[in-house]
């Protein structure tokens, strides 16, 4: 079992916990406790130490109160456990994006904050995988198109979780499915989009459209209907700060003697940064 090749699949033996600390921790260290010389630096780095089969629990827990830059991928997992990304106190976070493609295991995103300033055009994306959870999140995707994307036979459920600034909050194509469940949001055009034999299913809550609440289409199926549309705190982007140029004209100038405490007698209304031909050598600042 200690032999490593790429055509030799290894799988977990028992329970794992990896603790990510941000910047004041290594991807060298082994991920075992939230502390400087313990903990890792990124998330990519604990789930690529995971073989892609996991038959056990799998937990990703981050450290208090810190902010992470990383574009990350969970890729071909398969097995009877689940892996969960918890950023435990809802206040870390993510500036990128979480993207799970071809898992068959559970694959939980919970308790925290992702922002996107650029690069692809989703927050969390999940293509054919099976069991993805995105739970007590709140997503703002700075304009993207999606929030949370489910495509090519993915199914998604998504709890209590709140999605802005993006086209569409909610978007499920190609025989996919997803559960919304008391989430909020708005999106500058849709809530909820579904095409290509695509389902969405309602329960509670589901997050607004400028345009329209949801849009059903290609054949998708709509299961349920939310008890409202709810915006929750959106509020709209702020209006780009105006440059304003502003001139002044000086009305005296005066250089100011460090040496005897005093303002200059032989430059009267000059400004002088000091005076380089003198011994000792005087230095000066302009104001």
């Amino acid at each position: 079992q200690n032999i490593n090749a790429p055509n030799i699949i290894k799988e977990t033996t028992e329970d794992i916990t990896l603790y990510v600390v941000g910047e004041i921790g290594s991807d060298d260290n082994d991920g075992g406790a939230a502390n400087s010389s313990r903990g890792l630096y990124s998330i990519q780095e604990a789930i690529n130490r995971l073989p892609k089969v996991i038959n056990h629990n799998v937990e990703i827990r981050l450290g208090y109160g810190f902010e992470m830059r990383e574009l990350i991928s969970i890729d071909g997992f398969t097995g009877s456990g689940h892996i969960t990304i918890n950023f435990v106190y809802g206040i870390n976070v993510l500036d990128g994006y979480i993207r799970v493609r071809n898992c068959d295991i559970r694959v939980v995103i919970q308790n925290g904050r992702i922002q996107r300033s650029g690069g692809e055009v989703y927050i969390i994306d999940n293509q054919s995988s099976k069991y993805v959870f995105v739970e007590n999140m709140i997503l703002n995707g700075d304009g993207h198109s999606y929030g949370i994307r489910t495509w090519r036979g993915g199914v998604t459920n998504i709890d209590n979780t709140a999605i802005y600034n993006v086209e569409n909050c909610v978007y499920v194509n190609q025989l996919s499915r997803a559960y919304v469940n008391g989430c909020r949001g708005l999106g500058s055009i849709r809530g909820v989009w579904a095409q290509s034999g695509s389902i969405v299913h309602f329960n509670g809550t589901s997050p607004a459209g400028n345009t329209s609440n949801y849009t059903i289409g290609g054949s998708s199926l709509r299961v349920g209907t939310p008890t409202s549309y709810d915006s929750g705190t959106a509020t709209p982007p702020s209006q780009p700060t105006t440059e304003i140029t502003q001139t002044w004209t000086a009305t005296n100038s005066g250089t100011y003697n460090m040496g005897t405490g005093s303002w200059s007698q032989y430059f009267v209304n000059r400004v002088v940064q000091g005076r380089y031909n003198n011994t000792p050598i005087h230095r000066g600042f302009w104001f």
